[in-house]
């Protein structure tokens, strides 16, 4: 436990620090916008999606490890906090619509993305996958066919 603690808190200033060489490294191409947050999320988003679907398939035995990656890793990466605050000093300074716009493309940007992690993974992996209960499940037969 201890040690998957460790990997966890490693792995999130890795990911914090590969966040802000991203950010650092995004081009300006609209003034006053946080593009790079945008792109740090929505990245990890996709990274997130791909992952998820890779812990429960040809990682599954791995398992152990998926917080590592998802909580370490992709918590210290993606940024909630900055979005939030992002957003909130556009509208402040009166750029109502670039608020707006944020908000927007961060929530439905975002779930596309993970959805395209999702969906390539699946392509990478080809399982099918379905809900049950609120969770995105993965069955698949010893012989290698697929059932529900």
């Amino acid at each position: 436990m201890v040690k998957l603690l460790i990997m966890v808190l490693l792995l999130g200033a890795v990911g914090a620090i590969c966040r802000d060489l991203v950010i650092l490294s995004f081009p300006h191409w609209l003034p006053d916008f946080p593009g790079g947050t945008l792109c740090v999320n929505l990245l990890g988003a996709y990274m997130a999606g791909f992952v998820f679907v890779l812990f429960r398939t040809k990682l599954a035995h791995l398992e152990k490890y998926e917080p590592v990656c998802l909580v370490g890793f992709m918590g210290g990466f993606t940024t909630f906090s900055s979005y939030t605050l992002d957003t909130i000093q556009l509208i402040t300074d009166g750029a109502l619509i670039a608020g707006l716009c944020n908000i927007v493309a961060m929530n439905v940007l975002g779930l596309i993305a993970a959805y395209a992690g999702i969906t390539s993974a699946r392509r990478v992996y080809p399982y099918r996958y379905r809900y049950k209960k609120g969770h995105l499940r993965i069955r698949q037969h010893q012989s290698g066919s697929v059932h529900e």
